[in-house]
């Protein structure tokens, strides 16, 4: 029953994410969230590495759309990307597992 549950929650945050195609930044900023909902909900789950680049993902394409909004450069978006690094990186610290990025 858990991992149904797991599999369901997992398959909702990807719909956030795949709604990046029809919506803004909205979307992107969603599938972050539902991400980290998920991480927080099942640590444990065989999905968190790959939540994990998506979320750096999300981030990144984020700082690029800002960028093209603004006209600014990808200071930006390298800042944000750090952001993002640095708490996926602490978290993983503190579960101790393998960093694979």
């Amino acid at each position: 029953m858990q991992e149904k549950l797991e599999h369901k929650s997992y398959a909702n945050a990807m719909q956030y994410y795949n709604l990046e195609k029809y919506l803004d930044g909205e979307a992107l900023k969603a599938a972050i969230i539902a991400f980290d909902n998920f991480q927080t909900d099942y640590p444990d789950s065989k999905y968190n590495e790959n939540v994990s680049f998506l979320k750096i993902e999300c981030a990144y394409k984020m700082a690029k759309e800002y960028q093209e909004q603004t006209g600014r450069k990808a200071a930006g978006s390298h800042y944000l990307l750090l952001l993002f690094y640095r708490q996926i990186s602490t978290k993983c610290q503190d579960q101790g597992c393998r960093k694979s990025f």
